[in-house]
């Protein structure tokens, strides 16, 4: 069996859409956070990056975020 030369990452739909996925974990996080994003909110995180997401989240939330909150709230929201 051959190995494959290239592995194709699909993280804008393309091929499977993660989109409805996201939006959970986005309301996850928010809700986390203290307040559940509005629709309006929420639109503003398609195909956002996780740190902008949870940026989002937090504003939304009124929570002052550091450094070292990137990474609990990421094992919270994807594990």
């Amino acid at each position: 069996m051959k190995k494959p030369l290239a592995i194709f990452w699909d993280m804008d739909g393309t091929l499977t859409n993660s989109e409805p996925l996201w939006e959970e974990a986005t309301y996850f996080l928010s809700e986390i956070l203290g307040k559940r994003l509005t629709p309006e909110q929420r639109q503003l995180t398609v195909g956002s990056t996780f740190e902008n997401t949870l940026r989002i989240c937090a504003e939304a939330a009124g929570v002052e975020l550091t450094e070292e909150d990137f990474p609990k709230y990421q094992a919270l929201t994807f594990n």
